[in-house]
């Protein structure tokens, strides 16, 4: 997105409807990174498919306004956007970065990188519940990735597993650092109760 007056606040760009070859999609997760004061660039992801899919989509995308984090209207207009997309190339290899403390034992088991995103899998000894990961994230070209999601959920044996889904902006990045944290909430207010500062890691991407 780029404007002719600064943009303060970050867009939230999973705004309007989004369909594949005319089937409704929800978006899944959404990040956003300043370029300068007038341009923000950022991606949203959607699950098309469980299946990987080698052949072209439909994609239509209709926003009329793009609001920010406090819910103000950065910008408005009749957008609709019809793009054919082939799929790009990924790969996946399996790792072994152990990450946490005396308390946590978490790791990063897998990495899959395509051209645009890092998807870095974990398990660990989390209660999925009430403390829940958090991450902050650099890279070692200096950029910032604020509000990266955590997805997780239970293994029939009491595991937590997640992802991380890191939208990559430039071909240059070598490196992610990661500074974990376990946030720490009550049962059944939710409120937070403490939260864990944890080592930070660096994932190489290649």
């Amino acid at each position: 997105m780029k404007h002719d007056e600064p943009i303060d606040e970050a867009p939230l760009f999973w705004n309007g409807q989004l369909e594949v070859n005319g089937r409704p999609l929800d978006t899944l997760s959404h990040q956003i990174i300043k370029k300068n004061d007038y341009t923000w660039i950022g991606m949203f992801t959607a699950r098309v498919s469980d299946q990987a899919i080698d052949k072209t989509i439909d994609l239509q995308w209709s926003p009329k306004d793009f609001k920010g984090m406090e819910n103000t209207t950065l910008a408005k207009g009749e957008w609709n956007f019809q793009l054919e997309l082939s799929p790009t190339q990924a790969f996946s290899k399996k790792v072994n970065i152990p990450f946490g403390d005396e308390q946590y034992q978490l790791q990063f088991n897998q990495l899959s990188a395509g051209k645009y995103m890092t998807t870095l899998y974990f398990e660990g000894n989390i209660d999925n519940y009430t403390e829940f990961l958090m991450v902050d994230i650099q890279d070692n070209l200096g950029n910032v990735y604020e509000n990266v999601g955590v997805t997780t959920s239970n293994t029939e044996s009491g595991q937590t597993i997640g992802y991380i889904e890191v939208f990559i902006p430039d071909v240059n990045i070598q490196t992610l650092i990661i500074t974990p944290s376990i946030r720490i909430v009550d049962e059944k207010t939710l409120k937070l109760k403490e939260l864990i500062p944890l080592s930070s890691i660096k994932i190489p991407q290649d």
